[in-house]
């Protein structure tokens, strides 16, 4: 199976645990994978070898990041910094790109 030794080959799938079923009209992958970002990758390896099958991706992320639904949920966000101002609030100081107005 062509798909099965891609996602064997690929070295962020090494410690993956993914079984491919292919049909005429699906390529079916299932198993645990260790985080949100190898999911993508072994289903985008499978869309590369899918022409007019449809790809089901039945993985379970059993590492960080264990929401399997919605792998980015982990992302964080910069902290807002209460002190300083808005960029365009009266109190920020003039942007450098602009003269100050006289």
């Amino acid at each position: 199976m062509q798909v099965q030794n891609a996602l064997q080959k690929e070295p962020t799938l090494s410690n993956d645990n993914i079984t491919v079923s292919v049909t005429d009209d699906t390529i079916e992958l299932n198993g645990t994978v260790s985080s949100g970002k190898e999911k993508q990758t072994a289903k985008r390896i499978a869309q590369s070898y899918a022409g007019n099958r449809k790809v089901k991706e039945h993985l379970t992320v059993s590492g960080q990041g264990s929401d399997n639904k919605n792998p980015d949920h982990n992302m964080t966000t910069p902290p807002n910094n209460p002190t300083a101002p808005e960029p365009n609030s009266p109190s920020a100081p003039p942007s450098p790109a602009r003269p100050p107005r006289k």
